[in-house]
């Protein structure tokens, strides 16, 4: 309603379906703004990919990527807004670590500059990521990096087949071999009460 506030990420598909994502894990400091919880994580088709949203904070919590990998998104696509350089690293970081758990790739897309109001400014360089392996130009899962702190467009390309073809055979099957595992995560469920 129009007392409640939310972090709320949009898209829209080429022929105008519009796609929308509330963020599911507020950060600490989002409280103080009244800011709302979501609490539905979805995967929708585009015409290139299924694709999902972690809205910054998100990308820190592996649940959050670990569930739309588990629904089939192929890409993640992670708005954030950092205050400090520590902020920006500690999402990238994570934005990282959940392309490698869940063989998938995903754009970070940075706000950067000044918003304005209450906010600082923020501490951006945008990247589209991958896994780390052999069949990635890039031994470091980048496919494409904005400059630092600049207003910039970044392109790259993704390859689906590649995405699956790792995922079966790569050096590191971390989605397969997660799933293989699954029954015995059951011992340790406090985390997913």
């Amino acid at each position: 309603g129009a007392d409640r506030y939310e972090n709320v990420a949009h898209i829209w598909g080429p022929d105008g379906e519009h796609y929308a994502h509330s963020k599911t894990h507020i950060f600490p400091a989002e409280r103080g703004w009244y800011t709302q919880e979501g609490d539905k994580m979805a995967v929708f088709q585009l015409p290139f990919a299924k694709v999902g949203f972690n809205i910054c904070y998100e990308a820190e919590i592996p649940e959050c990527a670990a569930t739309l990998a588990e629904q089939g998104a192929e890409l993640i696509l992670t708005p954030s807004a950092t205050f400090t350089e520590q902020g920006f690293w500690r999402v990238r970081h994570c934005c990282h670590a959940r392309c490698i758990e869940n063989q998938i790739y995903l754009v970070h897309c940075c706000l950067g500059g000044n918003p304005g109001g209450p906010l600082p400014g923020c501490w951006a360089r945008s990247s589209i990521l991958s896994p780390c392996d052999v069949v990635w130009k890039n031994p470091q899962g980048i496919i494409a990096e904005a400059h630092v702190n600049q207003e910039d467009v970044i392109s790259g390309e993704i390859n689906l087949d590649v995405l699956y073809e790792n995922r079966l055979g790569g050096a590191a099957t971390t989605f397969k071999d997660r799933r293989r595992k699954a029954g015995i995560y059951n011992i340790w469920p406090s985390h997913i009460k």
